[in-house]
């Protein structure tokens, strides 16, 4: 099953200072190992795939949970126009697990709705 993708206001300005940013080049515009991705995507590319077509996320780039966080959970509930929706929100380093390149996005059942994008100090202030 294809998922829609939509973005918060906030994902939308960060998205744009990340894509104009040179330390996020990689992520934009690099490839992946070739072990992991055999068509040779931006790790952008790669992720934005695994989530429209709802596979799951390869362990390299560390997918979680996120506790608390209910300012996302409440916006998402209130775009779900589902006040009762449980809401998890993960994180994801598009550089691995080390990595400090971060992507922030909540799937439900029809929609991944991405949250956040930037590094730890951005996202959590």
């Amino acid at each position: 099953m294809m998922k829609a993708i939509k973005y918060t206001k906030v994902f939308k300005k960060q998205l744009k200072k990340r894509r104009q940013d040179s330390k996020w080049h990689s992520v934009f515009n690099g490839t992946l190992p070739y072990e992991l991705d055999k068509q040779e995507r931006s790790p952008w590319e790669f992720i934005i795939r695994c989530l429209i077509e709802d596979h799951k996320i390869p362990d390299y780039f560390h997918p979680h949970a996120l506790e608390g966080l209910n300012n996302i959970k409440k916006k998402i509930k209130k775009q779900l126009n589902d006040a009762q929706a449980t809401i998890i929100v993960l994180e994801l380093h598009f550089d691995g697990h080390s990595g400090d390149h971060l992507l922030v996005y909540v799937p439900t059942q029809k929609t991944v709705f991405l949250a956040g994008i930037g590094t730890h100090s951005e996202l959590f202030k």
